[in-house]
């Protein structure tokens, strides 16, 4: 039997769909991939972070976060700085939730005009000068305090942490950057990784659990409303809107929500010490 050649069809190999949509499929194949893993593997990381001891979580965050805003002006009395420091300090131990013995907590003022404060990894708690100027009250003041505290309580900035890492690796392996490189500057910067990262039932979660600590100390829940009533009549262009306020849930929520509790638990308020105005009358001098 002879053997006969055939002549091969031309295309025989090439596929009959357009190369283009191939691509991307391709693409958004992979990336979806890519973003199920990523998911998975932060959850896994939140979930396992809430399980981190306190003691432990205390020995990695020891030291201080030090930023430049921490260093007194030249004409700022340090025993000044560090009186405000104080009376913040004995203001968050007055807020403590009852049966939580394992919790700690620090308070650093940082002199700033923008109106802020958040906490980080083992229960370090940040205020801003011109957060004292942005309350009229003590228990305006305990309410953001309250607030932050809330976060500790819930292992929100850990946990936020955990995630934040999770993704970076992940976006190490994808874009092949160096992993001390990246890893080191989403570590680093700790309190920036964490005042971002908190997600909207989360503030949710902090916001429930501060009016709580606030009416547990007070009495009552008059002055929650302050600082949000006063960062909502900023313009609405400002860019100094504090992290935590610039996240979901909206302000008009928060508000609602804080406005219902002082209506139901209202009080008589207690004025800020003494040294809080002087301690900002010093800087309006400089």
């Amino acid at each position: 039997m002879e053997y006969e050649p055939k002549i091969v069809p031309e295309g025989i190999n090439t596929s009959k769909e357009h190369p283009l949509r191939e691509f991307f499929i391709l693409v958004f194949g992979l990336a979806a991939v890519i973003v199920a893993i990523t998911g998975l593997l932060a959850l896994s990381t939140d979930y396992l972070m809430q399980h981190i001891p306190l003691e432990k979580e205390h020995e990695w965050f020891s030291n201080e976060i030090s930023t430049d805003e921490n260093v007194p002006g030249p004409d700022i009395e340090t025993s000044l700085q560090a009186e405000v420091e104080l009376h913040l300090q004995h203001l968050v131990e007055r807020l403590r939730q009852e049966g939580k013995p394992g919790y700690r907590f620090t308070v650093d003022l940082l002199e700033s005009e923008v109106p802020n404060a958040f906490v980080i990894p083992g229960g370090h708690i940040f205020v801003t000068s011109g957060l004292l100027e942005s309350v009229e009250s003590e228990n305006g003041l305990a309410m953001v305090l309250a607030h932050e505290m809330g976060h500790q309580y819930y292992r929100h900035p850990l946990r936020s942490l955990g995630r934040g890492v999770v993704i970076s690796l992940a976006l190490m392996v994808v874009s092949g950057v160096e992993s001390d490189a990246l890893v080191g500057r989403f570590v680093g910067n700790t309190a920036l990784l964490t005042s971002l990262g908190f997600s909207r039932e989360q503030e949710r979660e902090a916001d429930s659990l501060g009016v709580e600590l606030l009416k547990q100390h007070y009495g009552h829940a008059s002055g929650s409303l302050e600082f949000f009533e006063a960062i909502k009549a900023q313009p609405a262009a400002s860019s100094d809107l504090p992290g935590f306020l610039s996240t979901h849930p909206g302000i008009d929520e928060r508000l609602e929500l804080l406005r219902d509790h002082s209506q139901r638990a209202s009080g008589d308020k207690t004025p800020l010490p003494a040294v809080i105005a002087r301690y900002l009358e010093s800087i309006e001098s400089r």
